[in-house]
């Protein structure tokens, strides 16, 4: 899909949130990210996770580990990954994955910001030590200060500075003019958390998010076919929170999925 959309809209980034590293060879995935970076002039975007749902799983045929060791694998996932993103020929026998004289050619010469999702320590521990962005998901406020200094701690731990670890946001929203449009949706998706609302509700929401960090936000805006959030967010949220960032000498990003 994405790589079907990329040359429609050669202004945009485009990426994935996230890939279940369990159902492509990570191999193959270097490989085809180098493809997609190279033929799109370096507009991808990677996103990977470890996996969790496994009805997904059971449905196509995939075993489904326990969760240290799809952690385990991803881990083991990106470490390829990068090796062949950088080195001549591959070789790596792990406990999940195995490459042996491996090759990614011709090798990217810009690499994919690669994108990791997480709450918990094990895979905050893989974020520190291999991500260029955390997304954290469906967060309310509190939760997502909560996990950013999770997240600086596994960063420290592992000897990294936190500051070159990119802060990302990625909500469920829904946004109307009025509270009255807004009752439809009150109770249909507890996951919506702060992030349903007027655009100047959206717009205080957001801007505690930047407070902590945030610079890139991803939202789920639903049904293509009813553009209304999306219009919203475009017209009346953005300029002025576009506004706000510059007053702090940072630059908003935001995308649509």
């Amino acid at each position: 899909m994405i790589t079907y959309l990329s040359p429609l809209y050669p202004h945009l980034n485009f990426g994935n949130l996230v890939l279940n590293h369990s159902f492509r060879n990570p191999g193959l995935v270097a490989k085809m990210a180098t493809t997609f970076q190279y033929m799109s002039g370096g507009r991808l975007i990677l996103g990977l996770g470890a996996g969790w749902n496994e009805e997904e799983y059971k449905a196509y045929g995939y075993p489904f580990p326990p969760a240290y060791k799809r952690v385990a694998a991803l881990e083991e996932a990106l470490q390829i990954m990068h090796a062949l993103w950088q080195e001549e020929s591959v070789t790596m026998q792990g406990e999940h994955y195995q490459v042996v004289e491996a090759r990614c050619v011709p090798r990217p010469i810009t690499l994919p910001p690669i994108v990791i999702g997480a709450a918990r320590p094990r895979m905050l521990n893989v974020v520190a030590r291999y991500a260029d962005w955390w997304s954290g998901n469906k967060m309310t406020v509190s939760e997502y200060r909560q996990q950013r200094d999770e997240c600086e701690r596994a960063c420290l731990a592992v000897q990294r500075d936190p500051r070159t670890l990119r802060r990302t946001i990625f909500e469920e929203c829904v946004c109307r003019s009025t509270e009255q449009a807004l009752q439809p949706f009150q109770q249909q998706n507890p996951f919506l958390h702060d992030f349903l609302g007027t655009p100047a509700q959206i717009i205080e929401r957001m801007q505690e998010f930047i407070d902590l960090g945030v610079d890139y936000f991803m939202f789920d805006t639903g049904d293509l076919s009813n553009l209304t959030t999306l219009e919203l967010l475009v017209n009346e949220v953005f300029p002025v929170i576009q506004n706000y960032t510059n007053e702090k000498g940072m630059k908003l990003e935001a995308q649509q999925i």
